[in-house]
């Protein structure tokens, strides 16, 4: 081996997986001594944290699964390897990532994250174990739990890139509705942003309820997302949103900071609140604010030098010019988008059920 290039496990693995075997995406690097058995990773063995920036990590276990090429591990990890055939790998790899595990670590920590971790803290952990066929059904068991989830989980990023696509066909008019007569509906017609929507300038009721743009969620209320910023602030400055208006962090439109109001309330005056002169369809509205396309345009008509000043107003967002579907187009694609949120959402509720599931058994098992 001496000369050549190996690929090397690092800790980036362990933030995304619990069990590894896709060899072939390690990063390589150059050795110019030949390695031993203690040096490569063989299947089953468990790999751990030993010290990283991120103290959360420390002490996470990885389970090795197939080596379809040699491989070796970071000096920031410690390589663990079964001694005994009473133990089923896959099970210890669980007892490790399990409740008792961690809350042995804080224990050797002080009470918190321990800072780094040694072979000696590993070696002194104790824990009952069960028969071995009982490792391997409790194994078997949580891994199909595991391979729930992870479907899922693959649903909806397949669900999620689905929309993305029939957004960008739907908005570039690739794919027309139809009227319920099957006659065509009109061509969309190039308006100015100011020509559908005016600013709400007015202030708001400071009584009224707290609410925040999110990038991912769009206008929610405050209290969701643990802001508190409100309760001590000078409310008097606010601005008033009602349903169905559109809010946007003047300084985050660029990056899609914007959101159509389902709640009557009040938002910081670094958002801009818009609304619509001549019956709209606000959702069609907020699905065209998140195209990539649009959002490119709300930068390039955001003032300021750098990107951590750049700042969309309402002047400056009034004089873009989009094509704009009637409303009737509007509602159907409205419709068809938000069915597919619809299922992204099931999906996702569907998963937090699982992972809820799995943290309770792994509570019970590994108490």
């Amino acid at each position: 081996m001496t000369g050549e290039e190996v690929r090397i496990l690092g800790v980036s693995e362990f933030q995304r997986n619990e069990y590894f075997d896709d060899v072939e995406s390690l990063p390589t690097v150059h050795i110019s001594e030949k390695l031993t058995d203690r040096d490569v990773l063989q299947e089953n063995d468990l790999l751990f944290v030993r010290s990283n920036g991120n103290k959360a990590l420390i002490g996470r276990c990885l389970h090795i699964g197939r080596m379809q090429a040699v491989a070796s591990f970071s000096g920031f990890t410690i390589r663990g390897r079964r001694t005994s055939k009473s133990v089923d790998s896959i099970f210890g790899g669980r007892l490790f990532r399990g409740p008792k595990f961690r809350r042995y670590l804080d224990e050797m920590g002080g009470g918190t994250n321990i800072s780094n971790l040694s072979q000696a803290i590993l070696s002194d952990f104790t824990v009952a174990l069960p028969t071995l066929p009982e490792q391997q059904k409790i194994a078997s068991f949580l891994g199909a739990v595991d391979g729930k989830i992870s479907g899922l989980r693959r649903k909806e990023a397949a669900l999620t890139r689905f929309k993305a696509g029939l957004m960008q066909k739907l908005f570039s008019q690739k794919i027309r509705f139809t009227r319920e007569d099957g006659s065509a509906f009109p061509d969309w017609e190039e308006k100015r942003l100011g020509a559908v929507f005016v600013e709400r300038a007015q202030r708001g009721d400071i009584l009224a309820e707290l609410l925040s743009v999110t990038m991912n969620k769009g206008v929610v209320r405050a209290a969701e997302i643990d802001r508190t910023d409100g309760a001590s602030a000078d409310l008097s400055n606010y601005k008033s949103v009602r349903a169905g208006d559109i809010a946007y962090n003047s300084m985050r439109m660029w990056q899609g900071a914007s959101g159509v109001s389902k709640y009557n309330g009040i938002v910081s005056p670094a958002y801009t609140v818009i609304y619509a002169t001549s019956p709209q369809v606000m959702d069609f509205w907020g699905y065209y604010f998140k195209l990539p396309s649009v959002i490119f345009l709300f930068e390039r008509s955001s003032q300021g030098l750098t990107s951590d000043t750049w700042n969309l107003k309402y002047p400056a967002l009034a004089s873009i010019r989009l094509a704009v579907p009637c409303i009737d187009e509007q509602r159907k694609i409205a419709d068809a988008i938000l069915a597919i949120d619809d299922k992204i959402a099931a999906v996702r509720s569907q998963t937090s059920r699982m992972e809820a599931f799995k943290k309770g058994l792994l509570q019970q098992m590994f108490v």
